[in-house]
């Protein structure tokens, strides 16, 4: 395998790892292994919420493995899914949440689109802000939500 594609990987691998610790620091009381279930968890919800073209625009933006792990069992013919309120998406996050339980999922489900949001171009998040109903985008942090 050449160097540019074992650089690549190293390059994806350590931008994943930087997003979990980010998490994990965001929730001290998780570990590693939750804090990746919570970023698969969380960015596939929101993935099905999106209609196809913001999904792909989204995906776009993330690192490869992340992106990844974001297309994973995508179904684009079955989305976007209407969720509308904030208490049924946290129900589709904790659905696909298969690790032990989070003291609090909410908590959980902000630190993940706090990590991404930084780590993204603003101009993908304004946009992805834009198409959501207002209690979904009341789960991005507060700064980001009037920067919108």
């Amino acid at each position: 395998m050449s160097s540019a594609i074992d650089d690549l990987f190293q390059e994806t691998l350590q931008t994943t790892r930087t997003w979990i610790r980010e998490i994990m620091a965001a929730i001290p009381a998780i570990d590693a292994q939750q804090a990746y279930h919570l970023l698969c968890a969380t960015l596939r919800s929101l993935r099905d919420r999106l209609p196809v073209e913001d999904a792909v625009q989204l995906a776009a933006q993330l690192p490869v493995l992340i992106r990844g792990l974001f297309y994973d069992g995508w179904r684009p013919t079955d989305v976007p899914l209407r969720i509308r309120d904030r208490q049924e998406f946290l129900r589709l996050v904790a659905a696909r949440y298969q690790v032990r339980p989070l003291h609090d999922l909410e908590e959980g489900v902000r630190a993940v689109l706090a990590v991404m949001s930084r780590n993204i171009d603003f101009g993908e998040t304004f946009s992805l802000l834009r198409t959501l109903p207002q209690e979904l985008r009341e789960l991005w942090p507060e700064h980001i939500r009037q920067a919108a």
